[in-house]
């Protein structure tokens, strides 16, 4: 809640526990393992909501889905194919709008040397919204000289002069219209 009252709320959450030597314990090694956490109660203590297996590192993709009030937590290998980690239905339920994203949240409290607090590092690449919930659609059309491009889901379409880039945002929203001159050997795209 903002501002910040000090007590700690409730959330589900999913991350990957690192390989080797770490600073979960000065000099002890990460278990390399998925693992999933939650906090059921305001305030209260959290607990283990899932988890394991080994990440094939680089390719450690995290997913959370909420239906309704429950929340399911997935791990991956590729982005594509999910394994189910656990699940977990609040109650008292979730309010309908909570916060979503990546987080840095390192544990401090079992570190006992203050000094080696704070040497943590996290990385956080291709975050996004990895399903829509319909099938988004995409329409093309050509009429009085202009191609017209429009689309459902949201997005935002980028353009580029090859299929492999580079990729050049158009400052558009759907639909997006210009004159067939100006194409070219152009490729458009919406992520």
């Amino acid at each position: 809640m903002a501002p910040f009252d000090g007590i700690a709320t409730r959330y589900q959450k999913v991350h990957v526990n690192p390989v080797g030597p770490t600073l979960t314990g000065p000099g002890n090694n990460g278990n390399g393992q998925w693992e999933g956490n939650r906090r059921l109660v305001t305030g209260g203590p959290s607990s283990t909501a899932g988890g394991g297996g080994a990440p094939l590192y680089p390719d450690a993709w995290c997913r959370i889905q909420r239906e309704g009030n429950t929340f399911t937590i997935y791990r991956s290998d590729n982005g594509t194919s999910w394994t189910t980690l656990g699940t977990t239905t609040f109650d008292p339920p979730m309010p309908a709008t909570v916060y979503v994203g990546p987080d840095y949240s390192p544990e401090v409290g079992n570190i006992t040397n203050a000094a080696d607090r704070g040497t943590f590092v996290a990385k956080m690449r291709e975050y996004g919204n990895t399903f829509a919930t319909g099938a988004p659609t995409l329409g093309v059309a050509v009429d009085s000289g202009n191609i017209t491009l429009d689309w459902t889901g949201g997005g935002a379409l980028f353009s580029a002069p090859t299929i492999d880039g580079p990729w050049t945002a158009t400052g558009s929203g759907s639909p997006f219209s210009e004159p067939i001159s100006a194409t070219g050997n152009k490729y458009y795209r919406v992520q």
